[in-house]
């Protein structure tokens, strides 16, 4: 063994080729090893790796989905941020096909190319692996990215199509965690007003008045700044569950994912989660679940299939403290929609069955204020039925002599002939049709108005 030109030491063996071994990577404490720096050989990441990785990384953000983006915004990151790694990368390759042209002494160890063509590597694969970690996984809250989730999060549900919603549904709740998060920071108001009641309560016990206040107890101001954080997240979360409430986003949970939605309501139940923000998210599921004409709970009105086991109705409308604590019916006031259908009525007997049931069997004698969501949709039923006899607009109507049989009929209907006025008994309009009803029915009461030179008269009191 004999040294050789440069750092290198020459090992001469008989009958066999000259080698060089060299310092690896310049530290002696690593031994002596065949790599020489000058002429690397072979090259572990290349240029031409590189620039494919980066090629790669500027095509792939051209098919992310809206809800992969979402994931991303929700820690936080940007597409850009998992470009400049792949960049970073490929500055570091270019700068190891460069060293061993460049005359160093190859002392230190940024002066191997191999340890750039290391660190280039690392930095793609790193920048690669984030991006599958987070992408490909369900976004969850954690204190650090609170902001950003509920940021993105109503960002996409601007955007989203029924399938993105679908998907960030599965994120927000198929893991209890992101819900029960959002609850417990938009509680904080609710902590904050039970302290000030609290604290007015003792003031008003040691002026010894009468323990009774009007309205809410006025928080202290050291209270509101050594909370701050917590009241500023909490109503960030109370405004973002109430963005929630979006009818798209509801409608997609009672008709795309059931089950899911069932298993978070059950969740709310079992750990006795409830805060203010909360009841209209939970209002607006039970109000689509019953005016989507593709809701589940169609499909569990019946004997059969889903009729066996109607969880999102059982888990929405017969459990005691939903019905306590978010009063789901009471959105039902005037949300027919449209058209009233025969499935939307089937859809309302069997949750109003259910509540009954419900507070028969848990024994909730008392009245309950649940209840009054159940009147006002049968009462909004009702009205529906009743505007639809005067639908599309009267025209003139055409009022018999006061005395004697009295009746009123759309004159310019086209199924009621023009002679209208002279036709004899009441006609009914069915369907364009005009139809007599022969004998004329009983006279109703007139009731009049006199003045002075006026004799008024009124249509008959219903």
């Amino acid at each position: 063994m004999t040294r050789g030109s440069g750092s290198g030491l020459r090992l001469d063996r008989p009958g066999g080729p000259t080698n060089y071994q060299f310092p690896c990577l310049g530290l002696s404490l690593l031994g002596q090893c065949l790599y020489n720096p000058a002429q690397p050989n072979p090259i572990y990441f290349s240029v031409g790796n590189a620039i494919a990785a980066l090629a790669l990384t500027l095509a792939i953000q051209q098919f992310l989905t809206p809800i992969y983006r979402f994931r991303l915004r929700a820690y936080g990151l940007k597409i850009s941020h998992l470009i400049l790694p792949v960049f970073a990368g490929f500055f570091c390759a270019v700068i190891a096909a460069l060293l061993p042209n460049i005359p160093v002494p190859h002392r230190s160890l940024l002066e191997y190319p191999v340890v750039w063509e290391l660190i280039g590597a690392f930095l793609i694969v790193a920048a690669y692996g984030v991006a599958a970690l987070i992408i490909f996984r369900p976004a969850r809250i954690y204190s650090f990215n609170f902001i950003s989730f509920i940021r993105a999060a109503a960002n996409l549900l601007t955007e989203a199509d029924d399938t993105d919603r679908t998907r960030f549904a599965e994120d927000l709740l198929a893991h209890p965690h992101n819900m029960t998060r959002l609850i417990q920071y938009a509680h904080a108001w609710v902590i904050a007003d039970h302290r000030a009641s609290e604290i007015e309560f003792e003031r008003l016990r040691e002026a010894g008045a009468p323990l009774q206040f009007t309205g809410r107890a006025p928080i202290s101001a050291f209270y509101l700044f050594a909370h701050r954080k917590e009241l500023r997240d909490g109503s960030d979360a109370a405004t973002f569950l109430r963005v929630l409430c979006d009818p798209h986003f509801c409608s997609v949970l009672v008709r795309r994912c059931p089950w899911l939605t069932a298993s978070f309501l059950q969740h709310l139940s079992d750990k006795r989660l409830h805060t203010r923000a909360g009841v209209s998210f939970v209002q607006e599921i039970a109000r689509q679940s019953i005016i989507d004409e593709e809701s589940i709970v169609g499909k569990e009105t019946g004997y059969e299939g889903f009729g066996v086991i109607p969880i999102l109705s059982e888990s929405l409308f017969g459990n005691l403290f939903m019905l306590q604590y978010y009063e789901p019916m009471q959105k039902m006031y005037y949300s027919i929609g449209e058209e009233l259908t025969e499935r939307y009525v089937k859809r309302l007997n069997l949750v109003s069955k259910t509540i009954v049931e419900t507070a028969i069997q848990e024994k909730d004698w008392y009245p309950q204020g649940y209840m009054s969501g159940v009147h006002g949709a049968y009462e909004s039923v009702l009205h529906h039925l009743m505007y639809r006899r005067y639908e599309g607009g009267f025209g003139r109507l055409v009022r018999r002599p006061p005395f004697g049989n009295r009746r009123f009929v759309q004159a310019d209907h086209p199924g009621i002939p023009k002679d209208a006025d002279r036709a004899v008994g009441p006609t009914l309009c069915d369907g364009g049709k005009a139809t007599s009803l022969g004998k004329p029915r009983r006279r109703s009461r007139v009731h009049r108005v006199r003045e002075p030179g006026v004799d008024r008269q009124f249509f008959p009191r219903v």
